[in-house]
């Protein structure tokens, strides 16, 4: 059986040396979690760098996380728009507030994204982002009007909630 008690530091929970990625971008994630009673507190970093682009990340989780959603601030902001680093910032807080997913696939989930925008793949003009948070599918429905890509998801979502199957930007029938 495991030899860690209750209300012990753990900080190997998150490997701080653990790290993913490509020629072109790396990712290193560090924190320490405390473990006390099957809860989960403490702080989990994140730093993306790819050429000259350098986003940190901090991810504070409160101590009764998950029921209160963690905050999750940048420490650091290198060559990117303020504006799609906020978009970003916003992804990464609305996958651990609404998915089963782990602190580490969130983060994971962030870094694909960033990675893909990289590679030129435009973001859902309905969910802002690149990958989708549930399907994991790219934009690939396109409207003939605008040439705006949309996740199949977020085109379905979009038509149930207007009632009418029009393109979420210039209003054409999708």
């Amino acid at each position: 059986m495991g030899s860690s008690s209750k209300g012990e530091d753990n900080d190997d929970d998150i490997d701080p040396s653990s790290s993913s990625g490509t020629e072109e971008s790396s990712l290193k994630i560090s924190g320490r979690i405390v473990d006390s009673n099957s809860l989960i507190i403490g702080q989990v970093k994140a730093k993306y760098t790819r050429d000259d682009v350098r986003l940190g990340l901090v991810i504070d989780l409160p101590n009764n996380f998950p029921l209160t959603p963690p905050t999750v601030n940048f420490t650091e902001q290198l060559n990117v728009d303020k504006a799609k680093a906020r978009r970003w910032q916003l992804n990464i807080t609305r996958i651990l507030a609404s998915s089963d997913a782990t602190i580490c696939d969130a983060i994971l989930d962030w870094k694909s994204n960033i990675d893909k925008q990289f590679e030129g793949i435009e973001e859902c003009p309905v969910c802002y982002c690149v990958v989708h948070a549930v399907t994991r599918a790219l934009p690939e429905k396109r409207c003939m009007q605008c040439n705006n890509r949309f996740h199949a998801a977020c085109l379905y979502k979009w038509f149930e909630s207007s009632g009418n199957s029009t393109c979420p930007l210039c209003r054409n029938l999708f």
